[in-house]
């Protein structure tokens, strides 16, 4: 080769790499331009997010700093197994790397979040090359998918936004594992899936599985020639099963520290470790069929916001289906642009989805709750768009890979198919909106930014139609020159007009309210352990809570590190909400004499009826007084009253408040010493869970469940030592083999990535 020939090459090289970049590059760039305001401190995040998930991140960069897993939560409700709630994170070294070198305070979550929504665009564009989409469809499709209605409505609560982020590099991964029949690829599938699953709302993880195994069973019937399954359908299958096992092992072991804690540390602990009704599955923040015409409009949240009549069984931010006009038209284009049962069959996955998300307005969600176990264990039937809006977004890289490989020739099917679809969704849009305006609101404004609702709505469809009308009717040269340059524009100032519409329900922009914070933050307190003078608790954290947050539950004390009784937390307990809301049983836990001593304890049934029963005595005696429960009893959420006399609990006393010297008080461990006045039973106002070890005077002692929600144990006359210990269920087992297995896929990976570079 000459040295002109090298220099050729070496420019070649440059130029494409230099490509490559760009299409990484354009997301971080745009979002962050776009919504530059979610990032900074003119604002700070809504909702779910400031109140329970920021403070989460906060002290999970405390713990990340000092070194130290917390696997009990003392500062929240009472105490909690909170590593087994994955929406917290605190298992997750995504997470824990964010918070790391970014810091526990806002920015840092705002790095992270942002983050995340990178993360997300990134994998398309990992998965966009893999169909072989061109770069400027990659482009077109992100910027759709970036302000889609998950992003945005999801916004306030990034557990679920970071399941959606990670669903593209799991497909990705585990697509090339079957067109290439390797098991490098289903591994890293795996590794992805186990990883996301430490950070994400564990409904959506649990539906990306399956989610996952349609995608492979798609492939696997209907083989297109890029999909590498061209062979006999016992072989495609056994490639498939293949696949799925690999990825989910790795991913089943890289979870499971949270599975199981899910499982089995919370049985007995929360109402949350049983299946939840039927109705409640069906019923709680369904999308209706009028709001479907989210598809053409992401207002539509807005007009929920400010008309809260309307569809009342709705969330506004679980209501939006929008994902993008660019995205939406060319999923339909890419139907019928090409005889392919594969994108058929991507799209009956998509419909199936959709209509899930209308909870009870159909059988369908009902029908998944009875013959398909694991989606009785989660509600919100509106979280499954997140999987409708994912697969428009492959099926638009497909039509824009389509179009690259037509874009030379007379052959304009795509932009004519996208033509005709822009026009007759944009037509169903535009009477949808007018009718519902004439019905809902007797042809007025539905709330603010309706203006601007208007000019996206005729303004962005109709250019969709006239610029895809054009490309039908141009050159070869203009489609593969011009079209590509003014498609991107187009969705760009898309996605820009989406976020504005958007922004109330993304952030809080109020002055208040961002003072408010910094109060918070000057609070911040960097020990995670609350130490022998961080004992005393209180019912709640609201002593310097704004008026316009009264009465709501949050997790800011987790930012001070103040223990309270009560702040949110979705392992509910129906003992404990009650003992919260019973004044002489909630003072019980409060204070630092919190500790209490009685020489005869019954053993009751943790029934509803025996707890009835036994508030009524502690109102009648001024005091809580002291039961115990058998382990087995508290662990079985039926647990029946077999041939308890009610006499039992009328004739309870009121304990002896006893003093304790705190020793120890950390995370996972509390030691103190008492003086009992004689032989009988300690109750310590600290949250069961059967994790909880113990041992008195240096003798191992059960740890029995007491006054329903607390821990007991057995003491002599005189001192007495008590250490409790908390060791969950495969601690530390399931961790060590969680971390050694990413640990080796990353080896994996990154020997597998040099060999690849070498070539």
């Amino acid at each position: 080769m000459t040295d002109s020939n090298r220099q050729q090459v070496a420019q070649a090289r440059w130029r494409a790499w230099l490509k490559r970049a760009g299409v990484y590059f354009f997301p971080p760039i745009y979002l962050f331009f776009v919504a530059h305001v979610l990032f900074s401190d003119k604002s700070i995040p809504i909702w779910d997010a400031e109140q329970q998930q920021m403070p989460y991140y906060s002290l999970l960069a405390d713990s990340t700093r000092s070194f130290t897993p917390i696997l009990w939560n003392p500062y929240s409700s009472g105490g909690a197994p909170d590593y087994a709630i994955t929406d917290y994170f605190l298992l997750s070294p995504t997470v824990g790397i964010v918070a790391l070198f970014f810091g526990s305070g806002v920015h840092g979550y705002q790095m992270y979040w942002f983050l995340m929504w990178v993360f997300g665009a990134w994998g398309i564009v990992a998965l966009g090359r893999h169909l072989k989409a061109p770069d400027w469809g990659i482009c077109v499709v992100n910027a759709g998918f970036l302000f889609s209605g998950f992003y945005c409505g999801q916004a306030q609560n990034p557990s679920s936004l970071s399941a959606l982020s990670f669903l593209p590099w799991v497909v990705w991964r585990l697509d090339v594992a079957l067109q290439e029949r390797r098991a490098r690829p289903a591994l890293e599938a795996g590794a992805i899936f186990g990883v996301s699953a430490l950070c994400s709302y564990f409904g959506l993880t649990a539906l990306s599985g399956c989610y996952c195994g349609m995608w492979v069973m798609g492939r696997t019937l209907f083989a297109e020639e890029d999909s590498g399954l061209n062979e006999s359908p016992k072989k495609r299958w056994i490639a498939g099963a293949k696949a799925l096992v690999l990825m989910g092992v790795v991913g089943i072991v890289i979870m499971s520290p949270s599975l199981a804690g899910m499982l089995v540390e919370i049985k007995g602990y929360s109402d949350r470790a049983s299946a939840l009704p039927r109705e409640v599955v069906i019923s709680e923040n369904v999308i209706y069929p009028g709001s479907l015409f989210s598809f053409a409009s992401p207002y539509v949240s807005m007009i929920k916001r400010y008309h809260n009549n309307f569809w009342p069984d709705a969330n506004l931010c679980l209501i939006s289906v929008y994902a993008g006009v660019a995205a939406t038209v060319l999923a339909c284009a890419s139907l019928f642009a090409k005889r392919s049962a594969w994108r058929r069959w991507l799209f009956a996955v998509a419909l199936l989805c959709l209509v899930s998300t209308l909870g009870y307005h159909t059988p369908v969600r009902g029908w998944l709750y009875d013959f398909f176990f694991p989606t009785r264990y989660f509600r919100h039937p509106a979280l499954f768009r997140m999987y409708w809006i994912f697969t428009l977004a492959v099926l638009a890289l497909y039509a824009t890979r389509d179009c690259a490989e037509r874009s030379d020739v007379d052959d304009a099917t795509v932009q004519r198919l996208a033509f005709k679809a822009a026009c007759a969704l944009g037509v169903v849009g535009v009477v949808w909106m007018t009718a519902f305006k004439m019905v809902a609101v007797g042809g007025g404004a539905l709330a603010p930014l309706s203006g601007l609702a208007d000019i996206h709505l005729f303004g962005i469809w109709g250019a969709m139609a006239g610029l895809c009308g054009l490309g039908w009717r141009s050159t070869p040269k203009f489609r593969q020159r011009v079209f590509p340059v003014l498609m991107v524009a187009l969705a760009c100032l898309d996605g820009l007009i989406s976020f504005e519409l958007n922004r109330p329900i993304m952030c809080i922009e109020r002055q208040g309210d961002l003072q408010f914070w910094k109060a918070i933050e000057a609070k911040h307190r960097t020990s995670i352990n609350p130490g022998a003078e961080g004992f005393a608790r209180t019912a709640r954290s609201d002593a310097f809570v704004p008026s316009s947050y009264a009465g709501m539950l949050h997790n800011w004390n987790l930012v001070s590190k103040d223990l309270v009784f009560r702040n949110y937390s979705p392992l509910t307990n129906g003992f404990h909400v009650a003992f919260s809301e019973t004044h002489v049983l909630l003072q019980s836990a409060l204070g630092f004499e919190r500790v209490w001593f009685a020489a005869n304890v019954p053993e009751i049934a943790p029934t509803k009826a025996n707890f009835e029963a036994y508030k009524a005595r502690a109102i009648a005696i001024g005091a809580a007084p002291v039961v115990a429960h058998s382990r087995d009893a508290i662990l079985k959420p039926n647990a029946k009253d077999e041939g308890f006399l009610a006499s039992e609990i009328a004739a309870l006393q009121a304990p002896v408040n006893v003093v304790p010297t705190i020793l120890e008080y950390t995370t996972n461990r509390l030691t103190f010493k008492i003086v009992a006045p004689g032989n009988g039973w300690l109750l310590i106002t600290e949250r069961w869970a059967r994790g909880w070890n113990a041992t008195v005077n240096g003798q191992p002692t059960e740890v029995r469940p007491g006054n329903f929600i607390f821990r007991c144990v057995p003491v002599v006359q005189g001192e007495n030592r008590i250490d409790f210990n908390y060791r969950p269920f495969g601690f530390p087992e399931l961790f060590y083999a969680s971390a050694g297995m990413m640990l080796a896929m990353g080896l994996v990976t990154l020997v597998g990535t040099i060999r690849r570079l070498r070539k």
